[in-house]
Formats: C-alpha cells, sequence, structure tokens
C-alpha cells in the first residue's frame, strides 16, 4: 500500500486563485493524497469555491477555530487533522506540478529514516517561469543569514518529525518559512536536498502595501529574534547567532527604506532587540543609531543619505566574530 500524503493548504480570502492549488494538489499522478483547506477567517466566497469539490472525499476544508490568527496556526491545525504518514505545506497562491507528490515520495521511500528532504521549484517573475536552483551550502548559516533558499511547498516531512518539533511558531505574520527551516536543520541530521531532479512546485511572489509590510516584518522582529536566540542557545550554537544581523540589514534595505517612512522609532527598538540578544555589541548599535539619526534629517530636507542598506558595515562587523 502507498502511503498517505497530506497537503495542508491554509487561506485566507483568496477564493479566486484557491482553485488552482486545490486541483494541483487533487491532479497529482500520485493519487494517495489528502488535501487539507484550512480558512483563517475569510469573508470572501471561500466556502463556495470549496463546495464545488464536494464530490472529491480527499478535500477537507476546516475553519481556524483558535487563536492566533495567521498561516502559521492553520498549518498546525491542519497537521493535527492530518492521516498521512508524510506531510507537505502550500500557500493558497502557489501550486504543484503534476509530478511533484509521485517524485517525492519515490525519493523519500529510497531513503528510511529521513525526517525531511527538499525538491527544486519554479517562480513565476515578469510572467515567466525561472527554475530556483537548491544551493549546496552550509544550510543553517544560510537561514540565520536571511536567505530564504526554499519555500514552504519544497519540503516533504514526516509527520512524526514535524509533530516532535512542534509545528510551526505561531504568531509571526512574516519568516515563517525561515523559523521552521531553521529550527529543522537543528533539530536533525536525517534531511536530504535534491537539487538535480526536475522542480516539481510554483512559487507565486504576492505583493504588499509597504507600510502594511513594514509593520508585518516589525512584529516579527520582535518574535522570531528572540526565539531563534533561544533555539540557538539551547542547541550550544550561541556563536551563531552573529549571522541574524543580516536580518537588520535586510529591515533597512528592503522593508524601512523602500517605506518611505519618517519614523525611526521601530528601527531603534530592533537595534536595541539585536544588542540584547549579543548578535552585535554596544559599538555597533551606536554607529547604526547614528545612520539612522543621519538618514532621518537628510530625508526631511528631500536628499536621503543612506548608509543603513550598506551590506559591507554589517559583513566587516560579523568578520569581528569567530564561531
Amino acid at each position: 500500500m502507498n502511503p498517505l500524503v497530506s497537503v495542508i493548504i491554509p487561506t485566507f480570502n483568496r477564493a479566486h486563485i484557491l482553485s488552482t492549488a486545490i486541483d494541483s494538489v487533487l491532479n497529482q499522478t500520485y493519487v494517495d493524497v489528502e488535501c487539507i483547506v484550512i480558512d483563517d477567517g475569510s469573508s470572501d466566497n471561500t466556502k463556495l469555491l470549496i463546495d464545488q469539490f464536494f464530490n472529491d472525499e480527499r478535500l477537507k476544508y476546516h475553519l481556524r477555530d483558535r487563536k492566533p490568527k495567521g498561516a502559521s496556526t492553520c498549518r498546525n491545525i491542519g497537521l493535527s487533522q492530518a492521516k498521512g504518514d508524510f506531510v507537505v505545506f502550500l500557500d493558497s497562491d502557489d501550486y504543484l506540478l503534476p509530478h511533484c507528490i509521485e517524485q517525492r515520495i519515490a525519493k523519500v521511500l529510497k531513503t528510511p529514516k529521513l525526517d525531511f528532504a527538499v525538491f527544486p521549484m519554479q517562480i513565476l517573475k515578469d510572467g515567466k517561469l525561472q527554475n530556483h536552483l537548491l544551493a549546496d551550502k552550509n544550510l543553517l548559516i544560510e537561514f540565520l543569514s536571511c536567505n530564504a533558499l526554499w519555500q514552504t511547498m519544497c519540503p516533504i516531512y514526516s509527520k512524526e518529525f514535524l509533530i516532535k518539533l512542534g509545528g510551526f511558531a505561531e504568531g509571526y505574520p512574516r519568516f515563517n518559512d525561515l523559523e521552521i527551516a531553521i529550527r529543522s536543520v537543528i533539530s536533525t541530521k536525517n534531511f536530504e536536498i535534491f537539487p538535480d531532479l526536475s522542480a516539481d512546485s510554483v512559487h507565486i511572489p504576492s505583493s504588499m502595501d509597504s507600510l502594511v509590510l513594514l509593520d508585518k516584518v516589525y512584529n516579527s522582529h520582535l518574535e522570531f529574534i528572540p526565539d531563534i536566540s533561544v533555539d540557538l542557545d539551547k542547541a550550544d550554537l550561541s556563536g551563531y547567532k552573529k549571522f541574524l544581523i543580516f536580518y537588520l540589514h535586510a529591515w533597512f534595505k528592503f522593508i524601512y527604506i523602500p517605506s518611505g517612512s519618517k519614523e525611526i522609532g521601530q528601527s531603534l527598538t530592533l537595534i536595541n532587540l539585536y544588542r540584547k540578544k549579543k548578535i552585535f555589541d554596544e559599538s555597533f548599535a551606536l554607529k547604526l543609531k547614528l545612520r539612522c539619526l543621519l538618514y532621518l534629517g537628510t530625508s526631511l530636507i528631500g536628499y536621503p543619505l543612506n548608509k543603513l542598506s550598506d551590506k559591507g558595515i554589517y559583513q566587516h562587523q560579523l568578520a569581528k566574530y569567530e564561531l
């Protein structure tokens, strides 16, 4: 008998695109799948869409019945409902290619006792599908350095491993993929990366209002940085905390400065948080605070002097520390 694979899809007001994700699961060449949709409280026609699939018993639908709101809570609810031995998570705006589950099961069954395995994906960019190569690098350092090597749907997990791991951290508006990837590679050596196989899923990047994104990423920092610091300390990997400095670099380069915000309170709070968690020292914190003030002052007169997004200063600071 073939093992059952549970594909879990969290969704919120995505009725206009959700059917693509669901169809991609139900139309797999590997038929022993169940598709579990967890609704995060949609106010659109999501339930009407689900009703169109009533003839396919492989589709299960549940409303999020507890707090906090968010995709991670929905994924954990789906995990609690899953009957499969293996689990794949799929965002409602992404989709699986028809051979996805068949390819993954074929590989994991050849390598017993794998906790998870990761497979290549494609990214839809400017209307064209582009292959996203899985790099053969130090995974822990890459994820700690804010490099998302894969997306939510790329791994297939042993359900037993996910339960032992505790599922997703709930309450993060962002960083869900990075957080569980870091805990996964800290927790086990029993995983495989398959960079040379054909891509078996497609990621479609989504957009968001810059100020909304600013608040979501800021609030995620406040939870993510302390949590990962604790995880590294518990695993006797405190020396790796220094790589988290690149999340602050990403905050300035991709979030704070592009938002056009003239408020530096959030940035100063984050700098203090990173210093408190010993990701960098007081002297570097002071340097960043001065650069924040310089950026604010010059932006107010219309000529913003931006020295906060220079990756070189973060790399130079990182080079001061040894593992």
